[in-house]
């Protein structure tokens, strides 16, 4: 970051060295610059600039950053150093120091008397700016801020400036932040000072711990329908009633318990003629995922909820009635078996066998049924209506 030096023949430099930086003055003509003073321990030169035959720096230390003019081939510092960023360190063209900060939450820009090391903002932004440059009359500061629009480049008369006095040792209070650092900083503590004693070992029970709520809800939803982002059936992701939700201590069994109250997904309407038949209907509803052993078992069991007849599941209805109680379930393995053999493997995936074997004979029974019906409507002369 190369500046102009106390007169038009020299620059100013700055050259990074082993462990810290290094400041040095380019003479006309010379290629390499000649060292005029070592940073001290801990101090990183960042920007520099002349002001009245002087040397400052911007530089960054263990406390943050800092201003320091060059005396006797040592840096003093006048600008004692703050958690707060200072960049666009320079002279202006109306011959005093300016540079960009961070001080009060916002990147405002900043005018310094070296005298008397007083400060003094000139500018309040609302979100803050960058890159301040005076034009080269100093009648008006350009700058780049951001607006709901993106990023701008803007300018101000230098007779609109503000000139806050500022106290540069006063760090922006960051609540959030600060709060938060806070509470890190208690609890580290309460963990040190703390001692954990191990009680007795008691022996587990599974069957004591499987059910166990620990959070419920004022309304249905399926919490793998809206997971998966899947409203096939917008009454499974949300309708009015309530869920309650189980885990074991082990994680290995979970589920929900519901009950909705929802439109009929058959498109029931009610009518004089048929008064069981209602449009909303009243449904339980039961999930369980267990991975105690391999592999992992879902189940999951609907009451009155209609669905089976759309979805090929069972459906086990009382009285043969449209509006009559119905249980749909459903046991699904989620996860399959594999047995490697060399470059062969034989898997194992289990998929509703018991429940279809039992559809399967339900079936069967319906159908000898009919058929010795038909068999007995026969024998009374009414053939035509038996087998229809």
């Amino acid at each position: 970051n190369p500046a102009p030096g106390p007169d038009s023949s020299l620059l100013v430099t700055i050259r990074k060295e082993d462990g810290g930086s290094a400041l040095g003055l380019l003479h006309e003509g010379v290629r390499e610059p000649e060292k005029i003073a070592d940073a001290p321990d801990g101090l990183q030169i960042v920007e520099s600039c002349c002001f009245e035959g002087d040397i400052y720096v911007s530089g960054l230390s263990e406390g943050g950053f800092g201003i320091y003019r060059l005396e006797n081939g040592k840096l003093q510092c006048i600008l004692q150093p703050q958690a707060a960023t200072i960049s666009d360190f320079g002279v202006e063209p109306d011959g005093h120091i300016h540079f960009c900060s961070d001080l009060n939450g916002n990147e405002e820009y900043y005018h310094l008397d070296p005298a008397d090391s007083s400060l003094h903002r000139l500018t309040s932004t609302r979100y803050g700016g960058s890159d301040w440059h005076f034009s080269p009359d100093g009648s008006r500061l350009f700058f780049c801020a951001q607006d709901r629009n993106g990023r701008r480049v803007m300018s101000c008369d230098t007779d609109s400036l503000f000139f806050v006095p500022t106290d540069f040792s006063q760090r922006h209070k960051w609540v959030i932040a600060d709060r938060l650092s806070e509470q890190e900083r208690r609890l580290g503590a309460a963990r040190d000072s703390s001692v954990f004693t191990a009680g007795m070992p008691r022996r587990y029970s599974k069957f004591a711990h499987a059910l166990r709520i620990h959070s419920w809800a004022p309304l249905y939803f399926d919490y793998d329908n809206i997971a998966a982002m899947s409203f096939d059936r917008w009454y499974d992701s949300a309708a009015p009633g309530l869920v309650v939700f189980s885990q074991n201590t082990l994680g290995t069994l979970y589920g929900s318990m519901g009950y909705s109250f929802h439109p009929d997904p058959d498109g029931g309407q009610w009518r004089a003629s048929d008064p069981d038949r209602l449009p909303w209907r009243h449904s339980g509803h039961l999930k369980i995922n267990w991975a105690g052993l391999y592999p992992v078992f879902e189940a999951d069991l609907d009451i009155n909820d209609r669905r089976a007849h759309r979805d090929g599941f069972i459906a086990i209805t009382t009285n043969g009635k449209t509006g009559s109680l119905q249980t749909t379930s459903d046991i699904i393995d989620g996860r399959p078996l594999v047995l490697p053999f060399g470059v062969y493997s034989l898997e194992f995936q289990p998929r509703r066998q018991v429940l279809r074997a039992r559809a399967e004979a339900e079936l069967e029974h319906k159908q000898r049924q009919l058929r010795h019906r038909a068999c007995v409507d026969e024998e009374d002369g009414d053939c035509g209506r038996g087998r229809q």
